[in-house]
């Protein structure tokens, strides 16, 4: 195995933000307006437990259709190809949902995914988010729900391999940074940008970035 691949979902993978879209068909979108309002003066990790129970009561069918219709981003599943192709093993890490980013990662063959737990009863959101990867507390970090950066460094440790990290938002961020090679794909953060090795509009141009690199043993140091 030549390294892992992570790669955010939500801006990345997805064209779409999935909060946006179930709050907008599930006619919620005033109550992420007003989390939207408040959000400055909270942690991200209470920002997800506010989103969790906005969305409680919801059926998990309902929600899994509704994610289902949301857009890839152009090219990525040629993209996630390619990196199988070359050896790399594939991992979604998002700051959405774990039934639906297992969900996605199997559609598009990825092999593992990394996300929010929410409870579930009688198939039915409770509106209870279960953190299980909690933030390292990096200086600056805004406290996540799901810490990236965690994920990435303790896969890292598992398997050998150079570390790829893609990523478009402030949550990508401690992962791109941490990453021997990361990358900002159509970055919503100066900060994002500011830490990658590479910035790209996308996949097709990312896709011929790395055909240059990885012929090469390439580490954090240089390559």
């Amino acid at each position: 195995m030549k390294g892992i691949a992570f790669l955010d979902m939500d801006g990345t993978i997805l064209s779409r933000r999935t909060v946006d879209v179930l709050c907008e068909a599930l006619e919620k979108l005033d109550g992420l307006k007003e989390l939207d309002k408040r959000s400055q003066y909270m942690f991200e990790f209470e920002i997800s437990q506010e989103i969790a129970r906005l969305l409680s009561g919801s059926r998990k069918e309902k929600l899994e259709e509704l994610f289902d219709s949301i857009p890839l981003n152009e090219n990525v599943e040629n993209f996630i190809n390619f990196l199988k192709n070359h050896g790399f093993k594939t991992v979604i890490v998002t700051d959405s949902y774990q039934f639906l980013a297992q969900r996605l990662a199997k559609k598009l063959g990825i092999d593992l995914a990394y996300a929010n737990t929410v409870e579930f009863k009688d198939d039915i959101l409770t509106g209870k988010l279960l953190m299980k990867y909690p933030c390292m507390k990096i200086p600056n970090c805004k406290e996540y729900s799901l810490c990236k950066r965690r994920v990435l460094l303790e896969l890292g440790r598992k398997f050998y391999g150079v570390t790829l990290a893609i990523g478009d938002g402030a949550s990508d961020i401690c992962m791109v940074q941490a990453a021997d090679v990361g990358v900002a794909y159509n970055p919503k953060s100066q900060q994002l940008t500011d830490v990658a090795k590479f910035v790209v509009s996308n996949f097709v141009e990312l896709e011929k970035i790395l055909s240059q690199i990885l012929p090469f043993k390439f580490r954090s140091s240089g390559y």
